[in-house]
């Protein structure tokens, strides 16, 4: 077999396992939109999108316990917006984009925060001074 067919066939066998992926994640958000109390689904939901979204978090903030907490956000929202999730099939688009969003608010707060406590250290040590 040639290298150029055998890499044909790894790209296709690769496709088909994101195709069955991407079926399978989309049956999952479908039986969560009826049933969102229906623990079973969001149990195989969650664990085989977790990895992902976790890695996607690690590389948007700059600490552990930030991408921890940037992925909890990640999924209450998801339960939140159950219902109008349209395209259950784009449901990882939808939660990378989530998760993007998420961090972001994460590092403006904590930049608003730092900014916070630099003018209460400047205020105290003026006031200090004088």
């Amino acid at each position: 077999m040639e290298m150029k067919e055998q890499i044909t066939q790894e790209e296709a066998c690769a496709r088909g396992l994101m195709e069955a992926e991407y079926e399978q994640l989309a049956k999952l958000v479908t039986m969560l939109q009826v049933n969102p109390n229906d623990g079973r689904a969001f149990e195989k939901f969650y664990e085989l999108t977790y990895p992902r979204i976790l890695y996607t978090a690690r590389g948007l903030v700059d600490n552990e316990q930030s991408a921890l907490d940037v992925t909890q956000e990640v999924y209450i929202a998801f339960y939140k917006n159950i219902e109008t999730i349209r395209q259950p099939r784009a449901i990882i688009s939808w939660l990378h984009r989530t998760a993007t969003g998420k961090a972001k608010d994460m590092r403006e707060r904590a930049s608003a925060q730092n900014e916070t406590l630099l003018q209460s250290e400047e205020q105290e040590y003026v006031f200090t001074n004088t």
